[in-house]
């Protein structure tokens, strides 16, 4: 666990977003290539920390994302926190790439849902009524699509990405405000994946992977998809992992979801803290 989180703490993601018809310049680079070019960027980072840094691998993600392994902790810290410094060590790439926060997705239970997570607004009052610096919170979402709420429910669960970690540890203890109503937060754990094209959980596939030929309905196991189901009662729920009727496939009191997760949870020693390091 610990040296996990130290590999951790010493990474970096840069992304490259590239127009549609256009060329990644990265995509075009080896390993080798990538640890050079970094290397080379990080020449302000070594004056300023007074000690060499150096790149020691780079590991394309499947979107393209490249996540750069350092010998320091420190100057991944430094990259991520200075703006100044980012700025200098992004000079020798395409004005297209970035290097993307680490976030910490954390679960805020029951908020009414007069709040708006795609409202700036909202987030930016939700920062303010907490002490939350301006632009700590990157994003929110409900954790459920709105469609598969119930009839007359008046509040939900959001989730919200920071960009501090101190941030994220404090709420968890504490809570947060919204809407005049104090509520309570929990680290988001890893879950079992689940395809979006079967449904069927701990495959290890994702929907551009799927081996099945007809797209099967979340909801009610169907053959159509899940967005557009008509069920909108329990009665109705169809789950295509336990095959049980009165849940669905996105349940996370299902028999089947339950075993996959405590299996997961054996091998992920973070779902077992309260707390980010």
């Amino acid at each position: 666990m610990l040296a996990k989180e130290n590999t951790k703490a010493r990474q970096i993601l840069v992304d490259e977003k590239v127009a549609e018809g256009g060329i990644a310049t990265l995509a075009t680079l080896t390993p080798a290539e990538l640890v050079e070019k970094a290397n080379l960027a990080l020449t302000d980072v070594s004056h300023r920390l007074a000690k060499k840094v150096s790149a020691v691998t780079a590991n394309r993600l499947r979107n393209g994302g490249i996540v750069y392994e350092l010998d320091l902790s420190e100057a991944a810290s430094l990259i991520q926190e200075n703006e100044e410094v980012r700025n200098s060590f992004m000079s020798l790439y395409s004005s297209e790439a970035s290097v993307k926060p680490r976030l910490y997705p954390v679960i805020v239970e029951r908020v009414p849902l007069s709040f708006k997570p795609e409202s700036n607004a909202d987030i930016r009052n939700l920062e303010e009524g907490n002490g939350i610096c301006t632009g700590e919170i990157e994003r929110a979402r409900w954790i459920k699509p709105p469609a598969r709420r119930e009839a007359n429910q008046r509040a939900a669960h959001l989730i919200i990405l920071l960009t501090n970690p101190r941030t994220a540890n404090r709420i968890i203890r504490d809570g947060i405000r919204a809407h005049q109503t104090l509520l309570w937060c929990r680290k988001l754990l890893k879950e079992p994946s689940r395809c979006l094209k079967c449904h069927k959980i701990g495959t290890g596939h994702f929907a551009s992977q799927c081996p099945e030929d007809e797209e099967k309905c979340g909801t009610c196991g169907s053959n159509h998809r899940t967005r557009g189901c008509p069920v909108n009662d329990r009665e109705g729920r169809y789950c295509i992992n336990c095959k049980m009727r009165g849940h669905a496939a996105w349940d996370r009191g299902c028999p089947i979801f339950i075993t996959q997760y405590d299996k997961l949870a054996s091998k992920v020693p973070d779902n077992q803290y309260r707390y980010f390091p």
